[in-house]
C-alpha cells in the first residue's frame, strides 16, 4: 500500500504497528496523522467519539470501526469538507453484511469476516456485547482461506458452532470441522438453509462473504418485517 504514496502528496495514515509506520514513512509524502479519540463509548449498533473537543457518532458496530471512522473523518477534513457534514457522513454510514443485524427476533447477525483479522474484530464484538449468554454461530469457509486459524479465534466465543457450507464449489466441506477444531458443542449442517433450523438463540453467521449473502437472500422476507 506504501508505494502509492508519492512526495508532496497528503496521505492520511491511521495508528499502525512500528514495522509498518517505518515502511510507509520511508516512502515519503506528505503524511496527515489520524484524528485520535479523547473518550469513546461503544454501542452494539456504533459508538460515540469524542475528538477535537468535538461529539462523533458513528454508525458503523464494532470497536475496529472507531479508527476507521476517524481516519476517515481526518481526509474528508483535509479536503474541506465541512465538520457538519462529516458528523452526518458518519452518523448515517451503513456496511451491509458487516456486524449487520438483519433480524430482530430470534436475532440474526451477519459478519463478513473471511480472514483472521476480521475473525478477531468479531470476536472482540462478540465478548464485549455477547459473552452472557454466548450466542450460537453458524460458520462456513472457502478451502483457500486460514480456516483453523479463524476457528481458533471464533469459536470459543460461542456455546454453540454449526459449521455449513457456502454455496459454492470451492466451500470447505462441514465435516472437516470435525477433526480440526475441539469445540463442546460442534455440528454440522450440509446447507444454511438446514443449518438455521438448528439455531434459536442469538446467532452470528459469518466465515465467508459468500455465506452472508445466501443468509441476507434466505432472510429477506423477515427482515423486511
Amino acid at each position: 500500500k506504501a508505494g502509492i504514496l508519492k512526495p508532496g502528496v497528503p496521505a492520511v495514515i491511521a495508528p499502525q504497528r512500528p514495522e509498518a509506520e517505518r515502511v510507509i514513512c520511508a516512502h515519503g509524502g506528505e503524511l496527515i496523522a489520524a484524528w485520535s479519540a479523547e473518550r469513546v463509548i461503544a454501542y452494539r449498533d456504533g459508538s460515540d467519539i469524542w475528538t477535537h473537543n468535538e461529539q462523533l457518532h458513528c454508525g458503523l458496530a464494532g470497536r475496529h470501526q472507531i479508527v476507521n471512522a476517524l481516519t476517515a473523518a481526518t481526509a474528508l477534513d483535509a479536503f474541506g469538507v465541512p465538520y457538519e457534514s462529516i458528523a452526518e457522513g458518519l452518523r448515517d454510514a451503513r456496511w451491509p453484511g458487516r456486524l449487520d443485524r438483519i433480524q430482530a427476533n430470534p436475532e440474526m447477525i451477519v459478519d463478513g469476516a473471511h480472514n483472521p483479522a476480521g475473525a478477531r474484530a468479531l470476536a472482540a464484538y462478540v465478548a464485549e456485547f455477547y459473552s452472557e449468554p454466548k450466542p450460537t454461530l453458524i460458520f462456513g469457509a472457502m478451502r483457500d482461506k486460514s480456516v483453523e486459524e479463524m476457528a481458533a479465534i471464533l469459536f470459543p466465543c460461542f456455546a454453540k458452532v454449526i459449521v455449513t457450507a457456502p454455496n459454492q464449489p470451492r466451500a470447505l466441506a462441514p465435516e472437516t470441522f470435525l477433526g480440526m477444531v475441539d469445540h463442546p458443542n460442534l455440528r454440522c449442517a450440509p446447507t444454511l438453509r438446514e443449518a438455521l433450523t438448528q439455531c434459536g438463540s442469538t446467532t452470528f453467521i459469518s466465515g465467508s462473504l459468500f455465506l452472508v449473502a445466501e443468509a441476507m437472500e434466505l432472510l429477506r422476507p423477515a427482515r423486511r418485517a
